[in-house]
């Protein structure tokens, strides 16, 4: 049976303050993977996700629904932070500029408070069923469907982070990219523009994905090196991404309102970015799935 994160009840969340990639890549490695698998075994746990921000200081925020179990995840927490602190400096104008670059955008209401957070420190609190990310779906009539699948996927990138190095980890990232772009079928073309679109309004704004010239300037976007990466794992038969989960995400999400596109779009967002894909990556990504799929649905596949 899928878990159902959204029964009643707030659910715990972990605001968790540790400067450098690497760093947060280790403190989940270390600790909090091993500890929320142990405690999914168990029965404790039965929903995790989680993202990284900027709000305040780089950090990670879990959220977890847990029947029992969270004080002795805050203990166990406290000592790593202790015995295996990051050592990752950014001064105060650094800090200021990744927060500045957050443009209020809040995941919990922790990201609201006043002034920078240390390294190495961390907030426990309770949060609603009905924030960020939670109201993404909150009408959605499969929605517990929908976050039994997401919590699926955290288990597996969770796995991922533990097992595997960041740089072994990037063409898993891209596989589930393309699991999406066979699940979305048809409307592949239609779901990549609009993703492109959201990490770059002013195609949206002019309806520059709508114009011949934009279809030749897209490519030089992508780049050679990027279309030859892309186009070999395209065109795999082998795949690093949890088999038919995607196809099985974009059923439940049943994607033809642009709404739902909305939310799948968050959802290949977390992933790519929690597996260690840059950000700058992602509009070169999105621009060749509707550079593809727009090539299929005109019957000149490559």
């Amino acid at each position: 049976m899928s878990p159902r994160p959204l029964e009643s009840g707030p659910a715990a969340g972990l605001v968790v303050y540790v400067w450098g990639r690497d760093e947060q890549d280790r403190l989940i490695r270390d600790c909090l993977a091993p500890e929320l698998e142990a405690r999914r075994k168990s029965g404790d746990l039965t929903f995790a996700w989680f993202d990284r921000f900027a709000a305040r200081g780089p950090h990670l925020f879990f959220i977890l629904d847990m029947a029992s179990g969270f004080e002795a995840l805050c203990q166990r927490l406290e000592t790593y932070l202790a015995e295996h602190p990051s050592e990752f400096h950014f001064d105060e104008k650094e800090l200021v500029r990744r927060h500045a670059q957050c443009r209020g955008k809040i995941l919990c209401e922790v990201d609201t408070r006043p002034g920078l957070a240390e390294n190495n420190t961390f907030v426990a609190l309770e949060h609603p069923k009905d924030d960020y990310p939670f109201f993404l779906i909150q009408g959605h009539p499969r929605k517990h469907e929908v976050w039994g699948l997401v919590d699926e996927l955290y288990a597996w990138m969770l796995r991922q982070i533990a097992t595997v190095g960041r740089t072994e980890r990037i063409p898993h990232a891209l596989a589930w990219a393309v699991e999406v772009d066979r699940a979305m079928g048809g409307e592949t073309h239609r779901y990549w523009g609009f993703h492109a679109e959201t990490l770059w309004p002013a195609l949206r704004d002019q309806n520059l994905l709508a114009t011949e010239d934009f279809q030749d300037r897209s490519r030089e976007l992508v780049g050679q090196r990027n279309a030859a990466t892309f186009g070999k794992l395209w065109t795999s038969s082998a795949s690093g991404a949890p088999e038919g989960l995607a196809r099985r995400l974009v059923e439940a999400l049943d994607p033809a309102p642009s709404n739902d596109w909305q939310f799948l779009r968050e959802i290949n967002h977390w992933t790519l970015k929690n597996l260690g894909l840059p950000v700058r990556s992602h509009l070169p990504l999105a621009l060749y799935g509707w550079q593809r799929g727009l090539e299929r649905s005109q019957g000149t596949p490559r």
